[in-house]
């Protein structure tokens, strides 16, 4: 606690940012994330994640690769078990 209280401070003096790594980074050792609804859905989706040179990836069931951007999590919430609420959301 002492040390997060100290952190923040010292960053601020020295211009320096305290940033947590992107959860693909932290990807558990046996390549998979699993991703749950949002939007009242209870639904969860498992996928392995793989390392490229552009960034990770993580694999949908028909076998399709898709780029992980900032967030595989979320990335995989949005093309799997929110997909139909994110399309209606951005629809409107």
């Amino acid at each position: 606690m002492k040390r997060a209280l100290l952190a923040a401070p010292l960053a601020a003096l020295t211009g320096l940012t305290i940033a947590a790594p992107a959860p693909c980074e932290a990807a558990p050792r046996n390549g998979i994330i699993t991703a749950c609804g949002t939007f009242g859905n209870p639904a969860c989706y498992s996928a392995p994640v793989r390392r490229t040179p552009t960034g990770a990836e993580f694999r949908l069931k028909s076998g399709r690769w898709v780029d992980c951007g900032r967030d595989c999590r979320d990335t995989l919430r949005r093309e799997t078990v929110d997909f139909w609420d994110e399309q209606r959301n951005s629809a409107r």
